[in-house]
């Protein structure tokens, strides 16, 4: 049997303390019903306002967080490329921390990889 390909979500965090508790949570609710295998990798971009003490609590919740911290602000572009560098998943899904995109639609973008296409 052909096992599923794993799925590594990518999420910049630049001081987002009052929405990645939700982003967390609505990711976390996402693969706990899809029963993909994946993992969710948060890189923080030098936050200062609390953000970086709530994600050092993801992990303990969920064994499939891993977190990326910069020591400073260095902008979206550095903290895509090293969570790319981390990720260890056959398929990267980039999602914003401030909820603009809608991880439910996750599964959908991951669907049209498998039925053929190379980016969604």
């Amino acid at each position: 049997m052909k096992q599923m390909p794993m799925i590594s979500v990518i999420v910049p965090v630049m001081n987002e303390r009052e929405t990645i508790n939700d982003v967390f949570q609505q990711l976390d609710d996402v693969f706990e019903k899809w029963e993909r295998p994946y993992e969710l990798i948060f890189v923080d971009d030098g936050s200062t306002d609390g953000t970086t003490e709530l994600l050092d609590t993801f992990p303990d919740k969920n064994p499939n967080v891993r977190i990326v911290h910069f020591a400073r602000n260095f902008g979206q572009q550095l903290a895509l490329s090293a969570g790319f560098d981390h990720a260890e998943g056959d398929i990267c899904v980039i999602i914003d921390a401030d909820l603009q995109n809608d991880p439910s639609d996750i599964p959908k973008l991951v669907d049209a990889i498998d039925s053929g296409y190379d980016v969604v």
